[in-house]
């Protein structure tokens, strides 16, 4: 009996491992520098599908108004496939510096949220 639970249980690791989401991001943190009053301050995040089933962006969520995610809203993305994630700092008429994250969830087994943080220096 213990036998068989055991043979259940890792053989269900396993298929589940086996079908896992994993999100992959080139960089999650764009520093624009400075940018003029008024220029725009929109940077996409790509990332990549790198588990073996279809990822699923859930939310994203800004920490302020002031910065705006745009994302691709319950749409699978297969596995080895790239998207991305814009973020745009839309305060550009405040001069003075800035230090603004977005946080991604998403299906990913490992991680299921992401944080993006936006700098820079309004001028």
């Amino acid at each position: 009996m213990k036998k068989t639970i055991v043979t259940t249980m890792m053989s269900a690791a396993i298929a589940f491992g086996a079908a896992a989401q994993e999100i992959s991001f080139s960089k999650t943190l764009h520093e624009f520098g400075n940018i003029a009053k008024g220029a725009d301050a929109t940077y996409r995040f790509e990332f990549t599908n790198t588990g073996k089933a279809p990822l699923v962006i859930s939310d994203v969520q800004s920490t302020c108004g002031c910065t705006v995610p745009a994302y691709p809203k319950g749409t699978p993305i297969n596995p080895g496939e790239s998207n991305t994630i814009a973020v745009r700092y839309n305060r550009t008429d405040n001069k003075g510096a800035f230090n603004r994250s977005v946080m991604v969830k998403s299906n990913a087994i490992a991680t299921p949220d992401v944080r993006l943080t936006v700098t820079g220096i309004v001028n």
